[in-house]
C-alpha cells in the first residue's frame, strides 16, 4: 500500500489540505493477495492483463485511472500524470 495512514487520517488531510467535501470510497487494496474485487475486475479487463502469460499486471502507481463506459467495459487505463480533461 502506497498509503500508510488510516482512513480518518486520509480523510481529515484531503478535507483540511484539499477542502474535499464529497464522499470519499474506502481504502481498498489494488494490488495483492487482499486486491478488492473492483479493481480485480477492471485490471483483468484493461490492458493490465497480460493474456501471453495469463497474468494480471499491478496497478502502477496512486491515482492511476481506470475508464469505464456505460456497460462496465474499460476503454482506458490512464497514469496518474494524466489530467482528467484529456480523458474526453
Amino acid at each position: 500500500s502506497q498509503e500508510k495512514r488510516c482512513e480518518v487520517d486520509i480523510k481529515s488531510f484531503i478535507e483540511g489540505k484539499y477542502k474535499v467535501e464529497f464522499p470519499m470510497f474506502a481504502k481498498v487494496d489494488v494490488n495483492g493477495a487482499k486486491t478488492h474485487e473492483v479493481f480485480r475486475y477492471v485490471k483483468a479487463k484493461s490492458e493490465l492483463y497480460d493474456d501471453t502469460k495469463n497474468k494480471i499486471k499491478n496497478v502502477p502507481w496512486n491515482f492511476t485511472k481506470f475508464l469505464l463506459d456505460g456497460n462496465g467495459k474499460v476503454v482506458g487505463v490512464y497514469e496518474p500524470r494524466l489530467a482528467l480533461e484529456r480523458l474526453e
